[in-house]
């Protein structure tokens, strides 16, 4: 559950917090007239869309659409929920959350996370101090011969475990460290004879930390050839290594300075493509990509680059991703490195040009995943190019974009040499011209969620705020059509005669869906929308329009009913709903004459 935390306190934040302040934190903004703006964090883009109201404490991209306040910025830009953010940020500035006392069961959780989480850092202590003293000369001229930097190791904390059985245990005796926590963490294990004895024995050991630089578990590389050559932490109440990204909590930074992560398979990889000043890489743990791992990179950057080895497992693992990336709608590319190559013998070769060259070069992931499928087919056979379609065609489907979609669909058919009907007809759907595209549909479906006139009316509201009384008292917003439109009137209308004007971050506040937030953000950037002059005719015109519509609402739907009493044959409430529906159309002809002129 959710700590709470008391509005006063939220309330609180909001008036110390400057979202200007905040926000330059993560990018860099630039003054332009009375707003700020910069490239938007949250999808890739050449001209600046994003921009932040100083005086109105909102943001808002006109790329994306993604907009709102100070907790909103924080929450998309760390993946935090409300709560989360407003303790970062109450932290920042300086404003305490009182607390709140939690269960005993709770309390007990939360007390061997954090002791865990001490065991850790002294192991990875204990490693890193090893590596630089007199023991840790076999390791160091490893990761030399490697070619792999001191700044590297420091800013990576690497460390070395020793060939010694009992080394980590007897550190953790001399610091009074329960071992079964420990052998909890896969530190040390349990012998048969009773005691312990260290679970990483002749390795470099990598640890491995989470965004905030917590130590979750290590990895360890063994410095001579006996198997295992990797060893890792076991999975712990801190290690899920399917939601763990190696190098991610240097790498944070500079993916959000470059826009982009790049993603490789393993520690030494990581650590080559830091050396070489590809510092905005990251790297499984000898796992799989998992939706985990991409929603958790999300926080910092839309556009992925994959460059696993050129050998088969690394082909598999780049195609076995595919479906990850569409469904999360991430643009990714693909480096393909010479064969016999891994990042980290390319780049130790001498190729660190070339590799620059490659990512600029790098292929979309859809396109690696056609060539991979039909340089595995027989083309020159009607079975060959049905079995390709069929392995293909599922993957063209998870593209939401239609754009996309369609320049696939054209590609594919040039590849197969067969038209874009053939492949429709596959997809088990008609040609274009009969084809009623999704995004179509969305289109439509949205325009009647949110009709324009009830959006005006809510614009006009927040930019004219000495209208929202005489907007009120005419009764306009009990006519909205739109349930979330006419919730969020109404909260307009709480907010201004409690306040005396339209705060945007307090109505942010109350407004639950996510869609509506971006939508309220925005409007706060229109100030140039509506002119003085034509604001009464708007107006007015608007009214019109959202009345006759309940009007006509109210008309269909006794139609209806009149229609299903007539086959009923209840004459006695006939006369009356007939006499309803004269009343509605004398109503409807006052309307047009009240507002002609």
């Amino acid at each position: 559950m959710e700590e709470y935390i008391p509005d006063e306190v939220i309330a609180e934040v909001r008036r110390r917090a400057d979202i200007v302040e905040v926000i330059s934190e993560y990018l860099p903004l630039k003054k332009t007239g009375r707003n700020h703006r910069a490239l938007c964090p949250f999808h890739p883009e050449k001209t600046p869309s994003f921009m932040v109201s100083s005086a109105k404490q909102v943001f808002h991209c006109f790329g994306c659409g993604i907009g709102g306040d100070i907790f909103g910025f924080v929450m998309k830009s760390e993946n935090l929920s409300f709560p989360q953010a407003v303790k970062v940020l109450a932290k920042k500035f300086g404003v305490p959350i009182p607390q709140r006392r939690v269960s005993p069961s709770v309390k007990r959780k939360i007390d061997r996370r954090e002791q865990l989480s001490k065991v850790n850092r002294l192991a990875m202590d204990y490693y890193h101090d090893l590596l630089f003293g007199r023991d840790g000369t076999e390791a160091r001229e490893y990761l030399r011969k490697r070619g792999i930097g001191k700044a590297v190791i420091e800013k990576q904390r690497l460390g070395y475990a020793p060939h010694s059985w009992n080394g980590l245990v007897n550190h953790f005796l001399s610091k009074k460290v329960p071992l079964n926590l420990a052998e909890e963490l896969g530190l040390v294990i349990p012998k048969k004879t009773g005691g312990w004895y260290d679970h990483f024995r002749g390795r470099i050991i990598f640890p491995i930390f989470d965004l905030t630089g917590n130590v979750l578990g290590f990895g360890g590389r063994a410095l001579d050839e006996n198997p295992p050559k990797y060893l890792n932490s076991p999975e712990s109440a801190l290690y899920h290594k399917g939601q763990s990204l190696y190098g991610l909590y240097v790498a944070k930074g500079f993916i959000r300075e470059e826009g982009l992560a790049l993603i490789v398979e393993g520690y030494l990889d990581l650590l080559t493509l830091h050396q070489f000043g590809f510092k905005h890489a990251v790297a499984t743990l000898g796992t799989a990509m998992t939706e985990s791992h991409i929603r958790l990179l999300k926080r910092f950057s839309n556009h992925f680059i994959t460059i696993f080895d050129s050998d088969k497992s690394g082909t598999a693992a780049t195609v076995r991703a595919l479906p990850l990336f569409l469904d999360e709608e991430i643009s990714c590319e693909v480096v393909r490195l010479p064969r016999e190559h891994d990042p980290d013998s390319f780049l130790q070769g001498g190729h660190r040009d070339e590799f620059q060259e490659m990512l600029f070069q790098a292929i979309p992931i859809f396109d690696f995943f056609i060539d991979e499928v039909l340089s595995g087919s027989d083309l020159a056979s009607a079975d060959g190019k049905a079995r390709a379609i069929d392995e293909i065609l599922p993957m063209v489907e998870k593209i939401r974009n239609r754009i996309i979609r369609e320049s696939y669909v054209k590609k594919l058919g040039e590849r197969l040499v067969l038209k874009e009907e053939v492949i429709l007809d596959a997809m088990g759907r008609p040609p274009r011209r009969g084809e009623r595209r999704r995004e179509e549909l969305k289109q439509v479906i949205h325009k009647k969620m949110y009709p324009k006139t009830e959006e005006t009316i809510l614009e006009i509201m927040l930019r004219f705020n000495h209208l929202v009384p005489e907007i009120a008292e005419d009764g306009v917003l009990e006519d909205f059509e739109n349930q979330q439109l006419k919730m969020v009137a109404k909260t307009f209308k709480e907010i201004y005669f409690e306040k005396g004007a339209l705060v945007i971050p307090d109505i942010i506040a109350y407004v639950e869906d996510d869609e509506l937030r971006n939508k309220i953000s925005k409007w706060a950037f229109l100030d140039e929308i509506f002119e003085e002059a034509s604001l009464e005719k708007t107006l007015k015109d608007c009214f019109r329009k959202v009345k006759m519509g309940k009007l006509k609402r109210d008309e269909e739907a006794l139609l209806s009913r009149i229609k299903e009493v007539e086959k009923e044959d209840r004459q006695d409430l006939l006369g009356e709903l007939l006499a309803k529906r004269q009343h509605l159309l004398t109503r409807e002809r006052n309307l047009v004459e009240m507002y002609k002129n």
